[in-house]
């Protein structure tokens, strides 16, 4: 251990911040700042003040990958294990109720891309590269690359990629759907932040709901999508939050959400 904090957490009006803080190895993902990173994901989803995450990186880039130096000596076995444990954290990222925007600047590479991936939204500052180079190293993404990767730019663009190991500038990154916005460096956090406000003044038990209907629904046939859709419009349709707003709608009176 380092002593220093390898997580960084703040909370501005109502959106936390969780920090990568390894900017003298680029946030390279090691073990230590993944447990940390877990802890901070828990937290900021258990906490009802909570209505959005943004995750970025202290210094020069987002995350830069995978820690190397970790996998020395590892074996079939140990590897695997390296693989399910970033499985396990971040697909509590994927799975989180409240929305998850990854604010990338610098470098989002291997590991820090697979992490990208697992947010909801993708907010890339000019010039920032994106890119899953493992196979420079004999080896394959093990943080849901190989899964991720092909879903958000189909499996020609991902195979492309994951077999060249060529870096993808922001802007075709943009031109593929990997990255939502692309904005100025000194405008990176000022948007995410305006984009998590502009969410979290939404209802918060819809915004879970659509969460939960795009998570399921995309791997499901269009009429299963569909079945799912109408559930999930049950559930809205008993909640105080939509009631009220439809009330308030009605009576021209500003919307309060009490997130039930």
């Amino acid at each position: 251990m380092s002593g220093e904090n390898l997580i960084l957490t703040e909370v501005r009006d109502n959106v936390e911040i969780i920090t990568l803080n390894r900017p003298k190895v680029l946030n390279s993902l090691n073990s230590e700042i993944e447990t940390e990173l877990e802890r901070a994901i828990d937290d900021a989803i258990s906490r009802d003040d909570i209505r959005a995450i943004i995750i970025t990186g202290n210094g020069k880039a987002f995350a830069a990958g995978k820690d190397i130096p970790e996998f020395v000596g590892r074996g079939g076995d140990g590897m695997a294990d390296v693989s399910r444990t970033d499985h396990r954290i971040f697909s509590k990222i994927r799975n989180s109720p409240k929305p998850v925007i990854a604010a990338i600047h610098g470098m989002a590479l291997g590991g820090g891309l697979e992490l990208a991936m697992s947010c909801h939204i993708r907010v890339a500052s000019e010039g920032s590269v994106l890119g899953q180079p493992e196979v420079g190293l004999g080896a394959i993404p093990g943080a849901g690359g190989t899964q991720l990767l092909p879903r958000f730019i189909g499996t020609g663009a991902a195979l492309y990629y994951l077999l060249t190991g060529e870096n993808i500038p922001c802007q075709e990154a943009h031109r593929l759907g990997l990255v939502d916005k692309i904005v100025p460096s000194d405008k990176l956090m000022v948007t995410s932040l305006a984009i998590a406000k502009v969410i979290g003044q939404k209802g918060p038990v819809a915004v879970n709901l659509v969460l939960e209907a795009v998570r399921k629904g995309i791997e499901l046939p269009l009429d299963k999508g569909l079945e799912l859709e109408e559930e999930l419009w049950r559930k809205c349709g008993v909640t105080e939050d939509f009631n009220n707003a439809i009330k308030a709608f009605m009576e021209k009176k500003p919307v309060v959400f009490k997130g039930k």
